[in-house]
């Protein structure tokens, strides 16, 4: 058996998973570390990494790379978004992250969205599903056909992102989500008119959409403590909006 720790550094949190493996034949997840940074602070204003968020993320990753040292992983992998991928100090901060001995990837807005239908794929009976992965920086959104990625591109339509962008009052005015739907629909005109004309199952993944199923579960006393595969109405998201 093996041991390999990825670590997934978005724009909103950092996180640590273990998986024990026998290369070809199975593996299973053994640990896991979660850490908020909210790295992609700032990206919505001002297109930069806020040196708090910086100093967040690579504090988290200290730990991981300490945890790593500590238990003897055979090895460690850092992957990053889109935080690291479209801020313009983004070099700058990956260059502090190699300084701790860490080699870091960024993924392009296309493997990401490919790496959602491959984890749709391993955990889902459907043959067809439109993937959406709703983070902090960005939005993925992907065709899965046959079980297979056929396409899929990076929305700049992340939680934190659009929060710094449209949303200054709590609760936001009403004219600031107006501004914030517009918005949305401009972003996504290319890709509207397919989901229309090919309706299929909606899959999604990120801790927003987490949430939000949560909130609804306990809402209605949904009697299992299970989140994998809930189905989130849209009345129930309709509803959940206007309570928030």
């Amino acid at each position: 058996m093996q041991r390999l720790g990825i670590v997934d550094l978005g724009s909103g949190t950092a996180r640590l998973v273990v998986y024990a493996y026998e290369p070809g034949r199975h593996f299973r997840l053994i640990d896991e570390i979660r850490e908020t940074v909210r790295l992609g602070e700032g990206l919505g204003t001002q297109n930069r990494l806020t040196k708090g968020g910086m100093q967040r993320a690579l504090s988290a990753l200290r730990l991981y790379a300490d945890f790593a040292q500590a238990t003897d992983l055979d090895e460690l992998r850092v992957v990053a978004t889109s935080a690291s991928r479209d801020a313009e100090n983004g070099p700058e901060f990956l260059q502090e992250v190699r300084k701790l001995g860490l080699q870091v990837r960024v993924l392009s807005g296309e493997e990401e969205a490919r790496y959602g239908v491959l984890a749709v794929a391993n955990s889902f009976p459907l043959e067809e599903a439109w993937v959406m992965d709703l983070g902090g920086g960005s939005a993925q959104l992907s065709s899965m056909e046959s079980r297979l990625y056929r396409w899929g591109r990076a929305y700049p339509l992340g939680a934190v992102r659009l929060t710094e962008m449209f949303l200054q009052n709590d609760p936001p005015k009403k004219g600031e989500v107006e501004e914030l739907e517009r918005f949305v629909r401009k972003e996504m005109k290319d890709v509207l008119e397919q989901l229309r004309e090919h309706p299929r199952p909606l899959v999604a993944m990120g801790g927003t959409v987490r949430n939000l199923a949560k909130l609804a579960q306990r809402r209605r006393g949904y009697p299992l403590d299970l989140l994998h595969g809930y189905f989130l109405s849209r009345s129930e998201l309709e509803e959940l909006m206007e309570l928030l």
